[in-house]
């Protein structure tokens, strides 16, 4: 009981503190003047434009002075401002996934559709990756909480992240702005926008950003895990009459990103990489001091993650009669092509000198560095929505609307020796690699890295949708939606590592010469094709108190689509039993939104509970041996959520936001095991039950408290103000089967700026510090054992990738209107 309570002292004290300013904060909005008010905010949630306090929604709305204050600059930023929005890191760019609640996706599967939909500008994206990017001129930002599948889809059954990016202005403005920060981060930008006619107006804007990253690989002296970033977005209205208006809105993204390295933590003294005695952690990582902080690593092959994302959209408005048509066109194409280390060392394995001592000697195969991981992702999408918003006035308000979308999909992988060139499949070094004996394993170990495939997938989905308010006494609301979607989907797997005698065991593997390899290689071709028409829906009521103090409770169902396992593990028996099937949610919310004290206090306040089923998450397939995609049984996830915002005196803003998240596993009988999990710890041939654990990456406890004081200056032609920001979260699991070493403890980053800005808008200078009490932690970390032995006893080596604001570091921001 002692060291319970103990536990909650920290929890408690915050609390206190927290009372504390919520106390001042009520004194200090009875004694102030009644010309301060919040401005109210109007946001999209429903396809509709509506105050965000009458929206019987979960949602947070980010604004830009609010995203200003917190330094908030890209889409991983997005965490620092929505307690229930986490992002979780993995080996590589394109199978980051963004959760909500704690529903997220967890799988590495081209063809498995994300959790959370990101839509810019109306428009969804189809490639989740494509997301991570900076935010450049943006208006607003939108964080749904919850299952949105009838309003935005078969992608949003955990919720929804929707950016509105500026308008084109009626008169003719510009704006240049820059950033520079002493660990070498630059970011330039500027926007120019104005009319062309009476009738034609226009909005371009461009930056470019660039991060070294803050792991060290002292291998070649260079920075990992940072990114350059280019963007140019337009676009063009006509108004051809006052109830006509045309919008094209064109946009290309490139980003070159060095994610995703990690750092060594912590290593078992007396262990040996591959088994080699002449491989100990001194001289695998020599000039690193391996220490829980550690930013080094020493690695052959630096990590990339390159990516271009072009497109636009078409969005044509007719209004009539209080009616709005709407018609919106997009075409979407994203490529990225990455690369990674996998046994993250640069070991020479061609010199014979690391094989002393033993019966091992250099195999051609893996003649210099050791093993890499790469390949693209091709990803193209067509959308076309068509909706009807009936007039804002009576008692029955509605959206209805259809949808289609068609989104193509390819992945080549390759994994094996890093001296193979580009790892394309054509080139003559690799058939080097295939015979049809067994192909050698990694030295020293039993592992055989191996693996080459091309994957693509197609989906072709329909939809008709609507939701509707009907008041049906005064002040009650009955809400309903509605969504009918039928989706199409397909599948080919080429597997390009299938040996003969493996390959002629598979129906219908089709024999496929390859250069220099004509007998030795073939290629095992695996396709198939599913379809089905799912319905979703909500229901619920809301009730305005007062015109400032409303509640509501809410029922939806949510969806997630069929999907194929289509990763290096795929073989005939996978084949047979593709595809996985949906993933299904029920959601159940009640919530209260008010604004009190002359609209000077902003105050609302969630509860959540949520239930998926047939969870699609990597699962063990123990007769195979191996890890697949599988509906692995039921996760349920509930809390409270809270948004505030004070304003107690003109000058003075004070926002505090929080979550208390509980995500749990109920039902995974046949999860994988975390590394060296032993049977004392409940791992039975390769597998455990992970019934009761909780989700990996939700904090139990997140909040965040962002302020601003606006300092008026006579006599000057500036006035001058000071913000800060501080993030707190409680200790996180980063690893969904329970690795003992992926925890993160808790913590709290405190983010300080002040500056200059000129009365009439035209100039802004801001001096900010990030993480001013330097506070390291890690986006993830854990066990990292493969190639790593133990003469006797357990053998462990924990990694960790460092985050962004790792440690304190400050910088300066500018602009310019005019």
């Amino acid at each position: 009981m002692g060291s319970n309570n103990t536990a909650r002292r920290p929890l408690l004290g915050r609390a206190a503190g927290l009372g504390s300013c919520l106390l001042i904060a009520g004194a200090l909005l009875l004694a102030a003047p009644a010309q301060a008010q919040l401005e109210e905010i109007t946001v999209t949630a429903s396809k509709r434009p509506e105050r965000v306090q009458e929206v019987p929604v979960a949602i947070s709305v980010l604004s830009p002075e609010t995203m200003e204050r917190a330094n908030v600059r890209s889409f991983d930023d997005l965490t620092k401002l929505a307690p229930s929005l986490t992002i979780t890191k993995t080996t590589q760019p394109a199978n980051n996934s963004i959760n909500i609640r704690g529903i997220g996706t967890y799988s590495f599967s081209i063809a498995t559709e994300s959790s959370v939909a990101v839509v810019i500008d109306e428009v969804p994206q189809a490639f989740q990756s494509a997301a991570f990017t900076d935010l450049v001129d943006v208006q607003r930002i939108e964080v749904l909480r919850g299952p949105q599948s009838t309003l935005f889809g078969k992608s949003a059954s955990a919720g929804v992240i929707a950016i509105t990016t500026r308008q084109p202005t009626d008169t003719f403005t510009a704006r240049a702005e820059t950033l520079f920060t002493d660990d070498n981060e630059q970011r330039f930008g500027a926007t120019v926008s104005g009319p062309i006619s009476d009738k034609l107006k226009f909005r371009v804007t461009g930056s470019y950003s660039h991060q070294e990253g803050v792991l060290e690989n002292v291998s070649d002296g260079s920075h990992l895990n940072g990114n350059r970033d280019q963007t140019v977005r337009g676009k063009l209205t006509w108004t051809p009459a006052d109830n006509w208006d045309v919008t094209f809105s064109p946009y290309y993204n490139h980003t070159w990103n060095t994610c995703c390295a990690a750092a060594p933590l912590n290593i078992t003294p007396g262990i040996t990489f591959a088994g080699l005695r002449t491989l100990t952690p001194a001289t695998v990582f020599r000039g690193i001091d391996i220490n829980p902080s550690n930013t080094k690593t020493r690695i052959d092959v630096n990590p990339t993650g390159n990516s271009t994302d072009w497109g636009g959209y078409l969005r044509v408005n007719y209004a009539f009669s209080g009616y709005n048509l709407t018609s919106l066109t997009s075409y979407d194409r994203y490529r990225l092509r990455d690369l990674q280390d996998v046994e993250n060392t640069d070991v020479n394995f061609g010199d014979p000198a690391i094989y002393a001592g033993t019966t091992l000697a250099p195999d051609p195969r893996w003649r210099t560095g050791g093993i890499a991981v790469g390949g693209w992702f091709d990803v193209k999408s067509y959308t076309q929505e068509l909706r009807l918003t009936s007039p804002n006035t009576g008692s029955f308000k509605y959206v209805t609307g259809l949808f289609f979308s068609k989104i193509d999909g390819g992945r080549y992988f390759y994994r094996g020796p890093n001296w193979i060139p580009e790892h394309d499949p054509n080139l003559a070094n690799y058939s080097t690699l295939v015979r049809s004996t067994p192909i050698s394993t990694f030295p020293g170990t039993t592992n055989n890295p191996l693996g080459n495939y091309l994957s693509t997938s197609g989906s072709t989905s329909y939809a008709a949708f609507g939701n509707a308010t009907w008041e049906i006494l005064p002040r009650l609301n009955l809400i309903g939606g509605l969504r009918v979607n039928r989706e199409d989907i397909k599948y080919a797997f080429y597997d390009y590592t299938c040996t003969i005698a493996a390959c002629l065991t598979d129906a219908g593997a089709t024999p496929v010469g390859r250069p220099n390899s004509p007998v030795n290689n073939i290629r095992a071709v695996y396709t198939g094709s599913n379809g089905e028409t799912a319905v979703t829906y909500k229901a619920g009521l809301q009730y305005q108190w007062t015109p400032d103090i409303m509640t509501f409770a809410t029922y939806s169902r949510a969806y997630k689509g069929q999907t194929y396992d289509l990763t290096s593990s795929f073989t005939v028996g996978i084949a047979a039993t593709q595809p996985v099937k949906a993933e299904w949610g029920d959601n159940y919310e009640i919530g209260i939104k008010t604004a009190l004290f002359d609209k000077r206090l902003i105050f609302n306040l969630t509860g959540f509970y949520e239930v998926f089923t047939d969870f699609q998450a990597q699962t063990r397939d123990v007769p195979n041996s191996i890890n697949i995609l599988a509906n692995v049984g039921k996760v349920t996830s509930k809390g409270i959520e809270l948004e505030t915002t004070f304003q107690p005196v003109r000058d003075f803003t004070l926002s505090v936001n929080g979550a208390y998240t509980e995500a749990k596993v109920d039902s995974f009988p046949n999860a994988t095991c975390y590394a060296l999990q032993t049977v004392a710890e409940g791992c039975i041939n390769n597998r455990q039950d992970l019934a009761g654990k909780p989700l990996n990456n939700v904090p139990r406890w997140n909040f965040n408290v962002v302020t601003q004081y606006d300092i008026p200056l006579n006599g000057v032609a500036f006035d001058a103000f000071v913000a800060a920001a501080y993030k707190w979260q409680s200790k996180v699991i980063y690893s969904l089967q329970q690795d003992p070493d992926s925890v993160q403890d808790s913590y709290g980053i405190v983010n300080l700026s002040g500056g200059i800005e000129d009365k009439d808008g035209r100039y802004k200078v801001t001096l900010f510090a990030n993480n001013l009490l330097d506070k390291n932690y890690y986006l993830t970390r854990g066990r990292d054992t493969a190639y790593w032995r133990a003469v006797a006893g357990v053998s462990t080596s924990v990694t960790g990738k460092p985050a962004r604001d790792f440690s304190r570091y400050v910088g300066v921001r500018a602009s310019l209107n005019y």
